[in-house]
């Protein structure tokens, strides 16, 4: 039976906006299961990143429920969010995100010691992923140096580093060029199915939605699934 690691219950999301409530989600309910990559599509404004920082507790819902690995969010207090975050969430964003006064090794080290890995565990990982994408000359420089398929590698690597339950990653492809692109998302492939983690995209690029298990769009507040492959894991 497959294992249930993201429920959304009646979820919805509303931001008032002058006079106005716009509903941006509105009742949805769906399942996200282990080891699933997930595709969100949708014009601009229609609530894919809403929907993923509802999902990663960055946000809550004006109503309903997100529930991660039988957990509601709603019903944690913000430390509590952030250490349950911190252990079995990981990021990817369009934008990098890595922490400009820290070497690659660094930021790639900085979610385990967080979550408690022993240093020497640590260090190995973080050398296996680099020697893996061909940067392992590169740990000790710093985000700047690094070009931005250097610097989205080293993102999607620190996503998984700590091995979370769930990986979110929002327009991971947004500022590369095609092959870049194709070369991230061919990482993100074979760490994902090596680690089993469930991965959600949202995305305008057409590359992920074919590499996905399911495909799915946000219309009028509700997800509506265009495609739904086997997962084979």
């Amino acid at each position: 039976m497959r294992e249930p690691v993201v429920q959304l219950q009646a979820l919805t999301k509303v931001y008032r906006e002058g006079p106005r409530d716009r509903v941006v989600l509105n009742g949805v309910n769906w399942t996200f299961y282990r080891g699933e990559w997930a595709v969100l599509l949708g014009r601009s404004g229609s609530g894919k990143s809403t929907l993923l920082n509802l999902i990663g507790g960055l946000d809550l819902p004006t109503s309903g429920e997100v529930m991660i690995r039988g957990r509601s969010l709603s019903r944690m207090s913000e430390r509590e969010r952030t250490l349950f975050r911190r252990r079995e969430v990981g990021f990817i964003f369009q934008f990098f995100n890595l922490i400009p006064t820290l070497t690659v090794e660094e930021n790639l080290l900085l979610p385990m010691e967080l979550n408690g890995v022993p240093v020497r565990e640590g260090k190995a990982r973080v050398t296996a992923l680099l020697e893996r994408v061909g940067l392992r000359d590169r740990r000790d420089a710093y985000p700047d140096r690094l070009s931005g398929g250097e610097q989205q590698r080293v993102a999607a690597i620190r996503a998984f580093v700590h091995r979370p339950a769930l990986v979110l990653a929002d327009e991971p492809t947004g500022n590369l060029d095609a092959k870049t692109a194709a070369e991230v998302l061919e990482l993100m492939r074979e760490i994902h199915q090596q680690q089993g983690a469930t991965l959600l995209v949202a995305t305008h690029d057409p590359q992920i939605a074919a590499m996905a298990d399911r495909v799915l769009t946000i219309e009028d507040g509700k997800l509506h699934e265009l495609v739904s492959r086997p997962v084979e894991r």
